[in-house]
């Protein structure tokens, strides 16, 4: 219902008698003549009177009158047009020679469901049961026997135009409140993708498991090591390969001791491999009776850093065990000087000679300390080798094989993923994650310069769904403008010789 104002209220009388429309407008005119007369008494008496005396409102109401049942709904579908609907309408049963009130009542509240409607009649041929299941809701209609006084269509129209008014103000108030809702709920939605965006972003491998053990989230880092399926599989399956959940399960005590754990374990990745990560586990979600619902697990790869600490383990054995040794020689350097006094020049130059190799076991502690950010520069490079030398070599010789050409789509794909990895572009890397698979296949095949009936017998689908996946493509880049060459656009936004052309890693000297 639109918002209207309290005075005047607008009244449908539909009565085929003259006589009764008369009496409709003398009742009516008296009451506004009397309402108007109240108001300036009340204002009189406010300004006399040093109480406060409730402001009573004093209605007035406009009429509009018909004797056809057509007619009536005519003047419903204007009022709605114009935006002053009628808060009743009083509709007489028959009027003759046309269609009937209940006809008139029936299509009058299709066209506005929120009238009050009174309908009258001085027979008892229809019942007014019968009325009321082809005029519904109940609530919204009233049925009166003829003759009835002026009072009494008074009181009628005082009380249902009230009602009527009190429901629009009702409605308006639903309407704002579902608005704030609404307002609240898309503001819940952006912090959980702001939420869901960091989570993502995070390196550690992140995911979150219920008490039956089942993981219920993990983050892409976590997929990216376990297996893109592993959410809904058990914990101690996915990173242990266990069938049962483990003794000293982190899970477990987390659930029973309702606080954080932490603790070193060792993990089994989707290729058997076995890693080794700091973890940590907390309660993630409560019950309403704050019992755990879920734990969060986040797991921190200290592969690099056992193997560092394994190599510094083994050095500091080495020099503890020849400064033990030396220790030795000193001590029975030392007792040969109480023993010979002339041996001292000697027992000197010994102890000079155990500095040095202290000295020289200094420096190979800072060589090798050198060498493990050494090591870190040398695998980037070899990731970087193995990529230009072996995997994108595999990948120009599948696309020149005619054989192949039913793949080309993929093989151009997963060209272009690798490209990205060395691609400083952003709109690269903006295709690749907003465009699904086949979307990607398709680009890459538009791209070369395919045309729609061509791609559709590459990837064997209905050129018509090329064409789809055409208009998806250009939606999801936002490429509105039609001027736009979706050939040229790709090629300049997702370039296939990256690497190629990217300058080769610097390789240090291990001296410098």
């Amino acid at each position: 219902m639109k918002t209207i104002p309290m005075n005047p209220f607008r009244i449908l009388i539909a009565d085929d008698e003259r006589f009764i429309l008369d009496l409709f407008r003398q009742v009516f005119s008296r009451l506004n003549r009397d309402a108007k007369v109240q108001s300036k008494a009340r204002r009189s008496k406010e300004t006399f009177s040093s109480q406060n005396t409730p402001n009573l409102p004093s209605p007035s109401f406009e009429i509009v009158a018909c004797r056809q049942a057509d007619k009536a709904v005519d003047a419903v579908t204007d009022s709605l047009e114009c935006g002053r609907p009628f808060s009743i309408a009083f509709i007489d049963v028959r009027m003759p020679p046309g269609r009937d009130g209940v006809w008139a009542a029936e299509h009058i509240r299709k066209l506005d469901p929120d009238m009050e409607i009174v309908i009258m009649t001085g027979y008892t041929d229809i019942h007014p049961d019968v009325i009321a299941r082809r005029v519904p809701p109940a609530h919204k209609l009233i049925y009166i026997q003829k003759p009835f006084r002026s009072h009494e269509i008074y009181q009628i129209a005082f009380a249902l135009s009230m009602k009527w008014h009190a429901e629009g103000k009702l409605q308006e108030g639903h309407k704002e409140l579902e608005t704030r809702v609404e307002e609240q709920i898309q503001g819940f939605k952006k912090i959980s993708e702001k939420l869901d965006g960091i989570l993502q972003s995070v390196t550690d491998h992140m995911s979150m498991i219920d008490e039956s053990y089942n993981i219920v989230w993990a983050n892409h880092m976590a997929k990216k090591l376990f297996g893109k399926n592993m959410v809904g599989k058990k914990c101690y399956q996915v990173y242990y390969g266990r069938d049962k959940p483990c003794q000293n399960c982190m899970v477990r005590k987390t659930f029973a001791h309702d606080r954080l754990h932490e603790q070193e374990k060792e993990f089994v990745g989707k290729h058997g491999n076995k890693m080794i990560f700091w973890c940590t586990s907390n309660v993630a979600e409560r019950y309403e009776d704050d019992h755990p619902k879920t734990v969060l697990i986040i797991h921190r790869d200290i592969n690099e850093h056992k193997q560092i600490e394994k190599e510094l383990r083994k050095a500091n054995e080495e020099a503890a065990l020849r400064y033990k040794n030396k220790s030795k020689t000193l001590y029975n350097t030392l007792k040969k000087l109480e023993r010979k006094e002339k041996d001292l020049a000697q027992h000197k130059s010994n102890l000079e000679n155990l500095n040095e190799e202290m000295i020289e076991t200094n420096r190979a502690l800072s060589v090798l300390t050198r060498n493990i950010d050494r090591n870190i520069e040398s695998y980037k490079n070899k990731i970087y080798e193995t990529t230009t030398a072996k995997i994108l070599p595999i990948i120009k010789d599948l696309k020149n094989n005619k054989s192949c050409q039913r793949i080309m789509a993929d093989l151009d794909v997963l060209e272009t993923n690798v490209n990205s990895l060395y691609s400083n572009s952003n709109n690269h890397h903006e295709i690749i994650s907003l465009l699904t698979d086949q979307e990607m296949r398709v680009a890459a095949l538009i791209k070369r310069g395919l045309t729609s009936q061509k791609i559709s017998n590459l990837l064997c689908i209905s050129e018509e769904t090329v064409k789809t996946h055409r208009k998806n493509i250009r939606k999801k880049l936002k490429i509105k403008n039609s001027s736009i060459n979706l050939i040229s656009y790709l090629k300049s936004n997702m370039p296939s010789n990256l690497i190629r052309e990217s300058q080769a890693p610097v390789h240090h000297h291990p001296d410098l």
